[in-house]
């Protein structure tokens, strides 16, 4: 069984025949997409880290700590495979305030990661049918890519330990 493990930024999206059976990330206040054609038996996962690419970073590549460019690359994979986005089954995961003593309203990255992720999937066509946001503590998320299956782990527990 091969597994791939996301870090923040990272994306990866299956291809047919591949060896790749499970995508997995740990989350704190970042947001994972997971998405899964059910007929094809394709799917993928990104982690971001914000919602957007910051005014003075004039690069072109997409990339995948920004949700925004994110969805773009999970747009990118689906039209490659021939598919829509309405075809995925989708999930939406994490955004949790990793110190919750400290969240100001003005600067509520989790929050506004979970807000950003629910318009763009929804502006490029995708549903989300399965959603596990913010809350505290960090959790781990699997997507089983031979079934589809989501498996998630949540520690609301674990907050923002020796840190005062």
């Amino acid at each position: 069984m091969g597994e791939v493990t996301l870090h923040p930024g990272d994306f990866y999206f299956s291809r047919p025949g591949e060896q790749v059976t499970v995508v997995r990330t740990l989350l704190g206040s970042c947001v994972a997409i997971t998405v899964w054609h059910p007929t094809r038996q394709v799917g993928g996962m990104c982690h971001y880290v914000v919602p957007k690419r910051g005014r003075a970073d004039r690069s072109r590549a997409l990339d995948g700590r920004y949700a925004e460019e994110a969805v773009r690359m999970f747009l990118d994979a689906v039209h490659r495979h021939g598919t829509r986005p309405d075809e995925y089954e989708v999930g939406l995961f994490g955004g949790g305030s990793q110190f919750p003593s400290q969240r100001s309203r003005a600067f509520d990255v989790p929050g506004q990661n979970v807000e950003a992720g629910r318009i763009l999937l929804r502006v490029a066509g995708f549903r989300v049918g399965a959603e596990h946001v913010g809350g505290t503590g960090p959790r781990v998320v699997d997507l089983d890519l031979t079934s589809g299956a989501i498996r998630l782990r949540h520690n609301e527990d674990c907050v923002g330990r020796g840190m005062q």
